[in-house]
């Protein structure tokens, strides 16, 4: 019996110093891990003359509840950072585009079709343009980004110009309703 208690004691003390070992190597790293990630932090953080002052950002905070109420537009404040929604290629072709007189100057997008005429053989689109006036149209008549193809007794069928120049087609066709379908308008 004496034996097994010397093997026991022999190969005990070796396995408790071994797993202090591991211990302590895996908490070393541990702390080392810690402090390392306060410093990452410490350097992140701003530095107090850095902050602003709470004067200061009271001020804007009411600041910005009269611009509220005073009906000013508040929000999304791109300042001078591009939209990310918008085409640029759409929004370049459209600064670029001198404004025609008329209907001329007008898109297809922008212009309501509001009756057709027949006169002989022919048909006559009635358009409300963007200065609320009245425009009568035939076929190849022009407007900013395209002309009319086709005049039915209930439709206006466009030729639209394409300004992206990433597109295959350069042209497409816009029909107008006169009575649009459901979800058309």
């Amino acid at each position: 019996m004496r034996k097994k208690s010397y093997l026991w004691e022999r190969l005990l003390v070796p396995l408790i110093c071994i797993t202090f070992l591991f211990s302590f190597i895996f908490m070393a790293e541990q702390l080392a891990g810690w402090e390392g990630l306060q410093q990452q932090q410490q350097q992140q953080q701003p530095k107090k003359e850095e902050k602003k002052a709470p004067e200061k950002t009271v001020k804007e905070m009411i600041q910005k509840e009269e611009d509220v109420l005073a009906g000013k537009p508040t929000g999304y404040s791109p300042q001078s950072l591009r939209d990310p929604f918008e085409n640029p290629f759409i929004k370049r072709a459209q600064q670029k585009r001198l404004k025609k007189p008329g209907i001329a100057g007008m898109l297809i997008n922008e212009v309501e079709l509001v009756g057709i005429l027949k006169k002989g053989d022919e048909y006559i689109a009635i358009f409300n343009g963007t200065d609320n006036l009245g425009y009568f149209l035939r076929v190849n008549d022009e407007l900013e980004d395209g002309r009319i193809k086709e005049i039915t007794i209930e439709t206006v069928v466009f030729e639209q110009r394409i300004e992206d120049p990433t597109a295959i087609r350069k042209t497409r066709e816009v029909i107008k309703r006169l009575y649009p379908l459901s979800g058309e308008r």
